[in-house]
């Protein structure tokens, strides 16, 4: 199955608003991030909305065709300079495909955490917290597992509310 059909297989399964609210939410972060100066989030938002089946905003369909066109125009010398792509330094590629992965599974692992054992999701606790419970899931660091969470949480907030409140 492509990355397509595996998103649409998603998109099925959720009510509408749903949908609309999370692309909502990726293509607001992707704004801001564009607007802090990362050009590569104008291709991150095409792929959202080439994803999701959802029109392109006109803030990353302009900068799209203005990288293009200094690219045509030999203003910049490669793609990478166009849109602002840098391969993040001194990681390994490894590591970075595995926290992609990870990524959701840690984020409900976390919540599960708090539902089964109490778990705070805060590090600032004497007791054992969510990220704890997850690091030794997956076999990272606590450091690491808050990390991820917080980044689908930042994207996601209600989603960590309805999944507390619903499973009670």
């Amino acid at each position: 199955m492509s990355l397509k059909e595996t998103i649409k297989s998603a998109r099925d399964k959720l009510k509408t608003e749903d949908w609309v609210v999370f692309h909502k939410n990726l293509l607001e972060q992707k704004y801001q991030n564009y607007q802090n100066g990362e050009k590569f989030a104008l291709l991150e938002a095409v792929e959202i909305c080439s994803l999701g089946d959802i029109k392109i905003p006109e803030w990353a369909a302009n900068g799209y065709v203005d990288a293009i066109h200094k690219l045509k125009q030999f203003q910049v010398e490669s793609l990478d300079d166009a849109f602002g792509y840098q391969r993040p330094k001194n990681r390994h590629l490894h590591n970075h495909q595995r926290n992609k992965r990870i990524k959701l599974p840690v984020f409900m692992a976390c919540i599960k955490a708090k539902l089964e054992h109490d778990a705070p999701l805060t590090r600032k606790t004497r007791s054992k917290n969510a990220f704890e419970y997850a690091g030794e899931q997956f076999n990272i660091s606590a450091g690491l597992a808050n990390k991820l969470y917080s980044e689908i949480n930042q994207l996601l907030p209600e989603l960590k509310d309805q999944l507390l409140n619903t499973t009670k």
